[in-house]
């Protein structure tokens, strides 16, 4: 049944990633303009990594307040945020707009004119993609907290990446075409009754999806 756990996280980075233009699709445009597939490869493979490592943390943390508090709270967190996500995309007004500082973004700005080479910048932009404020990541580390176990919590967030790959790597190497396209309102909706829908399971099954986390934990 884990099995079914890292497969929603891959839909949901395939259906978020048409959400995403806005943030990560300009870096992946400019990545690509270079002419280079390894360029966007290193950028997506680094993303990867990152997000791996949020990912360990968050299971970590999920796994803590299930010690702390009771076992399962994690799932029923991790769900509640998964819902109120979802509402936020269907109903704008009540979303939380997130915005990276302008102190982070003059730091990034500077790493990447100073480095050297094509790769230096694209494998920093994606070893530090998995911190950044971006709201399609959201849910996938409400489900890496849910897991409540360190490495289910890395494996959701690879496996939520290899999503995005199909999207960001379109949008790398076929310039503002599918940027434009990949940015209708359709997408936003699909993604936040998929995020509503796993919420909502996560929360109604908490026991249950804990228990899967923790067996598989158990047996590694």
């Amino acid at each position: 049944m884990i099995e079914a756990v890292f497969a929603g996280a891959f839909v949901q980075g395939l259906t978020g990633s048409l959400h995403c233009p806005g943030m990560c699709g300009p870096f992946a445009h400019a990545f690509g303009r270079s002419g280079r597939i390894s360029v966007s490869i290193l950028y997506n493979v680094m993303r990867t990594i990152s997000y791996g490592l949020v990912g360990y943390l968050l299971g970590t943390s999920g796994g803590a307040i299930n010690h702390l508090f009771e076992s399962g709270i994690a799932a029923i967190v991790g769900g509640c945020l998964l819902v109120l996500l979802g509402l936020g995309l269907v109903f704008p007004r009540f979303s939380v707009h997130l915005r990276m500082p302008d102190l982070f973004l003059k730091m990034i700005g500077n790493v990447m004119r100073s480095s050297t080479g094509a790769y230096a910048g694209p494998a920093f932009l994606g070893a530090i993609s998995g911190f950044m404020p971006c709201g399609v990541l959201w849910p996938a580390y409400a489900l890496a907290l849910g897991t409540g176990v360190p490495w289910v919590g890395a494996v959701v967030m690879v496996f939520f990446s290899f999503g995005t790959y199909p999207a960001m790597l379109a949008m790398g190497l076929s310039g503002g075409v599918w940027r434009e396209k990949l940015s209708r309102p359709v997408y936003r909706v699909v993604f936040a009754i998929l995020m509503i829908g796993l919420g909502i399971y996560t929360i109604v099954a908490h026991a249950f999806f804990s228990e899967i986390c923790r067996s598989v934990a158990w047996q590694s």
